[in-house]
Formats: structure tokens, C-alpha cells, sequence
């Protein structure tokens, strides 16, 4: 595979960078919707008033509690799914930001030695 030159490196990070703006707010609008979705369509699993006020009243129903208690540990398992993605996205991340520290270094270098 060959290597990307510097120059091309920062014009596709540039574009990408453009993008931010546009994804980041699709993925917030996306997160929103989906927190009202489940506010609206099954309240127990996103009101921990709500299931305090009904487990303090015995007013829930057997049958939602067993499908909370087995939702409970898929929901574990995608925070830490979703967790060990953002911690990989941030070695992403640093090793972007380690290029273009050493491509301010190079050009520092070159503007010295002129």
C-alpha cells in the first residue's frame, strides 16, 4: 500500500473535518429521537423515577420486570461494546494528531534550514 503524502493527508482530512458538522448533528438527532421513541413507547426503560414510583407501589407487572432484567444485561454489554469503540476511535484519533504534529515539526524543519 503506498503512503500518503502529507499534502493529500491534510486535503482529505480537511473534507472529512468539513463533514463533522452535518454527521455529528445526525447522530445527535438520531440519539434524541430515539430517547423520545423509547420515553413515549416503553417509558420503564429510560424513567428510573418511573420504575422507582411503580416497584415502591407493586403496581408493575410481573412480566416487565422479567423483560427489564433481561434487557438489562444486552444494555451492558453494548455500553461496553459502544465504550471500547469510542476509547479505539480515540487511538484514531491520537495517531491522526501525532501525523500532523509531525508534519508541523517537517514543515517548522524546513523553514529553519531556508
Amino acid at each position: 500500500m503506498a503512503k500518503q503524502s502529507d499534502s493529500d493527508f491534510i486535503n482529505t482530512r480537511t473534507k472529512l473535518a468539513a463533514w463533522w458538522n452535518w454527521a455529528g448533528g445526525a447522530m445527535l438527532l438520531f440519539l434524541a429521537g430515539s430517547f423520545a421513541w423509547l420515553f413515549v413507547t416503553t417509558r420503564h426503560l429510560v424513567d428510573p423515577f418511573l420504575v422507582d414510583r411503580v416497584l415502591n407501589d407493586r403496581s408493575i407487572h410481573w412480566a416487565t420486570v422479567e423483560g427489564m432484567a433481561v434487557a438489562l444485561p444486552v444494555v451492558m454489554l453494548l455500553l461496553f461494546g459502544v465504550t471500547g469503540t469510542l476509547v479505539l476511535f480515540g487511538f484514531g484519533a491520537v495517531a491522526v494528531e501525532r501525523r500532523y504534529l509531525r508534519i508541523i515539526d517537517d514543515l517548522q524543519q524546513d523553514q529553519d534550514g531556508r
